[in-house]
């Protein structure tokens, strides 16, 4: 058992330390004297646009911080760029004749109005739905215990069963009752 956690550990760690940076998204140009205003990597395809100039699109391959660029055109049909930084919001990347500082570019979140409830719903009352799902889940996390347990044969079913009847009546009691209501 301490092995299984000593592993778990470890994936968790593992796992939650990886934060690899997004390269496919749009990204602007923050040079005013820059020809290309934005580049978008989707898909394996990039696209240069500006307002003034034809674009310029292709395919890419990006690894170990190494950016291939696979033009469509033939007169600069590959480039290799070395990625000096990359975050979520910055690229940074340079050639032997080009270098590029781009920022993310912004995207427009969408906002749907929250639909506000003037009244409180009512309670719906105690039903046999109601009941069933309390009792399935109340058996569901008997079984979860009962498969984590150590030592299965030395548990006490006569406790489990009077501790099950006994939260049904207080749960029952909740719905119904108004004492039992004001003292939950």
């Amino acid at each position: 058992m301490n092995q299984f956690f000593k592993a778990f550990l470890a994936i968790f760690i593992g796992l939650s330390s990886i934060t690899a940076q997004e390269l496919e998204k749009t990204w602007e140009s923050t040079a005013s004297e820059s020809t290309y205003k934005t580049l978008e990597f989707k898909k394996g395809e990039f696209n240069f646009s500006s307002n003034s100039v034809n674009s310029i699109k292709g395919d890419y391959m990006y690894q170990n911080n190494l950016l291939v660029l696979y033009h469509n055109d033939s007169l600069n049909s590959i480039k290799r760029y070395k990625i000096t930084e990359l975050t979520d919001s910055t690229l940074v990347f340079s050639g032997k004749e080009m270098h590029f500082n781009l920022v993310a570019a912004e995207e427009e979140a969408i906002v749907t109005p929250v639909s506000t409830i003037d009244e409180i719903i009512p309670n719906q009352g105690f039903s046999f739905t109601s009941l069933w799902r309390g009792i399935l889940g109340m058996v569901t996390l008997i079984f979860i215990a009962f498969l984590f347990s150590s030592n299965r044969k030395a548990i006490n079913w006569k406790t489990v069963g009077v501790g099950l009847v006994f939260q049904l009546v207080i749960a029952i009691g909740v719905l119904k009752v108004d004492f039992v209501k004001t003292v939950f």
